[in-house]
């Protein structure tokens, strides 16, 4: 098998772990997947693939961690969903990449164009035609194609609607969950004398907002 291009970052390849000095940068790795005979997992903005048996490498993916033209690197590479030979990660906190899974080549790659904005897939963050995730900085839940990797739907999580006294950078959605046409997550908010948190749901094909549900233990103290 080929290898897919390794992109070289100021002279550096991006698997040189010599690129990450600052203790500041994220770490992100993922937990391997095996599929067949091979072993994929990710590591600081890249994801290799290697002979599950010898080791020997198959193709990596580096992907270009200076999103949206930040300075400092952002480091991230999260757990995948693999499905029909297709590989869908997602990578620096920001965009969405759809990669070949014979190959590593890149099928598409989709740029929520929010920095540090995304939680990680899990087994259940899609459907048959999208993927979802939430945006903890903006507070929105994307639907993504995974066959186009265009954008389906966005819709903003309204936090201060039912946590009308606590900040809404104090509010943090979770990873999605997707089971029969719907997508859930759960949530926090938090002020400095208690915590909230509960369940929200959304219609996976049009966004909508189908329910916020609290805990039916609320206002715990510290």
């Amino acid at each position: 098998m080929g290898h897919a291009a390794e992109r070289n970052l100021e002279g550096k390849k991006a698997t040189d772990p010599g690129l990450n000095t600052d203790p500041g940068d994220s770490h992100a790795r993922t937990t391997p997947y095996i599929s067949g005979d091979r072993i994929i997992f990710g590591y600081d903005s890249v994801i290799e693939c290697l002979n599950k048996n010898t080791g020997e490498r198959i193709w990596t993916f580096a992907s270009d961690p200076y999103w949206n033209g930040q300075t400092k690197p952002f480091w991230d590479a999260t757990d995948f969903i693999i499905e029909n030979n297709k590989l869908y990660a997602l990578m620096g906190e920001s965009k969405v990449v759809c990669l070949d899974l014979e190959t590593g080549n890149k099928l598409w790659l989709f740029d929520t164009k929010v920095d540090q904005a995304g939680r990680g897939f899990c087994k259940y963050s899609h459907s048959p035609d999208a993927v979802f995730i939430t945006l903890y900085n903006l507070h929105y839940m994307i639907a993504i194609s995974k066959s186009s990797g265009t954008e389906l739907w966005r819709t903003r999580i309204p936090f201060p609607d039912f946590f009308p006294k606590v900040p809404e950078a104090h509010c943090d959605p979770g990873p999605a969950t997707y089971s029969n046409g719907k997508v859930y997550c759960g949530f926090g908010a938090q002020s400095d004398t208690a915590r909230e948190g509960g369940l929200i749901a959304f219609d996976a094909i049009t966004g909508k907002l189908l329910f916020f549900q609290y805990p039916s233990v609320r206002r715990q103290h510290y």
